[in-house]
This record gives structure tokens, C-alpha cells and sequence, in this order.
């Protein structure tokens, strides 16, 4: 938990390089944290599994006014800004750049909201989506109750077999 207001800072050149680690981010795991007006630009993120810009993991967490622009890289539950959401709130927050993933669940905003749902609300991804199956162009894989409102996504999404441009 705790709670991060970026106070219109940016990060600027973030390179994080731990393709065979696991819940990879600038932040790999949170539970109920705060995040808000945190601001990546040029970013390079690899990671494994759960892999995100800022997040790669995001359970009960709140995410306002965030951004993430730059390249995600890694091979399931792979998002611009998150790799996966467990019951979070996302709002007016965006992801750009491209975001590359060889297995499932691979989106340009969110790779996957699992088991408690969240609310997307105000937010957008306008990015490169490639994935192995289940890519989307905000979420790579939604399920259980995910709230999306007023979002879009403007990407070229890519993949074998269950490719969505928003989901």
C-alpha cells in the first residue's frame, strides 16, 4: 500500500531489463496503493510474466491521471501501463508506444483485469499490439465484472486468434 503523486514531474528514459523475471514494472507488485499524475515518457520495460510500464502487478490499487509512452515487452499479461489489474481503478490515464507479448493476454493499456473486476474509466491506449492470442487494444483479456467507461483505444492489434481492438 502507500501512495504516489508524481506532482507533474516526468520520468523521462526508464529502462528496465528483467526478461526472465516475473510482475515487472516501475513498480512490480502493489496492493491498495495510490497512483496519481505519474508521467513515463520514452520508456523501455521488459519483463516476463505480468509486465507493465508502471505496474506489473495492480491489485486493489488506484491509478489517476498516469501515463506510460515507450515499449512493454514480454510474454504473458503484458499492458502499456499495466500488466494486470485485480480489482483496480484506473482513470484518466493512457498508454502509447508498443507493447509486444509471444503468449496471452496482451493489451496496449491493460494486459488482463482478472478475478475482482476494476473500473477503466477516462482512459485510452494508442499503440503497436502484438500478441500470441487474447490482445486487445486497451485490454488483452477482461473478465469477472471489468467496468470500461468512456475509453478508447487507437492501435493496430495483432495476434493468431482472439485479437479485439478494444478487447
Amino acid at each position: 500500500s502507500g501512495s504516489l503523486d508524481g506532482g507533474g514531474f516526468t520520468i523521462r528514459n526508464l529502462s528496465i531489463d528483467r526478461s526472465n523475471d516475473d510482475i515487472i514494472g516501475l513498480f512490480g507488485s502493489v496492493n491498495g496503493a495510490s497512483f496519481k499524475n505519474v508521467i513515463i515518457k520514452h520508456g523501455l520495460v521488459r519483463g516476463r510474466y505480468e509486465t507493465g510500464g508502471l505496474v506489473g502487478r495492480a491489485s486493489n490499487a488506484s491509478i489517476n491521471g498516469c501515463s506510460f509512452s515507450g515499449s512493454v515487452f514480454g510474454y504473458h499479461t503484458v499492458g502499456g501501463l499495466v500488466g494486470k489489474s485485480d480489482g483496480s481503478n484506473i482513470q484518466d490515464s493512457w498508454a502509447s508506444g508498443y507493447v509486444t507479448g509471444d503468449g496471452f493476454c496482451i493489451g496496449g493499456l491493460i494486459g488482463a483485469c482478472t478475478i475482482n473486476g476494476g473500473t477503466i474509466r477516462n482512459s485510452h491506449a494508442q499503440s503497436q499490439v502484438t500478441g500470441g492470442a487474447n490482445a486487445g487494444g486497451l485490454i488483452g483479456d477482461a473478465q469477472n465484472n471489468v467496468n470500461i467507461i468512456n475509453c478508447y483505444a487507437v492501435t493496430s492489434t495483432k495476434g493468431p486468434y482472439r485479437i479485439g481492438g478494444l478487447v
